[in-house]
């Protein structure tokens, strides 16, 4: 959990401030942890969640049409199975972009498709209350 969680509140001094800096990690580290929960065997690392969300922006178009942009921006690794039968990362680069899988593979476990779709803002609020986190 330490690698994936820097919580050392660096530039702030007072102690709401503090307190704020450590509440936002600690949520941060239990929206990742649910991601995870969720994903199962297929559980990406934290760092691949945050490298995934990260690169996902949303803009609000005229008319109040939600656009989330591209996302990906980073070559994957080819994987083969392995002796066990089990699927290991391999050092062979593929033609997929891994962030592309990785926010793939979010979307699926939370059975969200809005890439290249452009709802209206009611509908994507609307999407976003009936997301389920158990």
């Amino acid at each position: 959990m330490k690698t994936d969680l820097y919580a050392r509140p660096v530039f702030v001094s007072k102690n709401e401030h503090i307190r704020a800096h450590f509440l936002i990690c600690f949520v941060a580290l239990l929206v990742i942890r649910i991601i995870q929960h969720r994903m199962g065997e297929k559980a990406l690392s934290a760092e691949r969640i945050a490298r995934a969300l990260g690169t996902a922006t949303c803009q609000v178009l005229k008319g109040g049409i939600i656009h989330l942009d591209d996302v990906g921006g980073a070559i994957a690794f080819q994987k083969v199975r392995n002796k066990k039968g089990e699927i290991v990362d391999t050092l062979v680069y593929s033609d997929k972009d891994e962030i592309a899988l990785d926010y793939k593979l979010i979307q699926e476990t939370f059975g969200t498709n809005f890439y290249n779709v452009y709802p209206r803002q009611e509908v994507f609020n609307k999407f976003l209350k009936n997301i389920t986190v158990a």
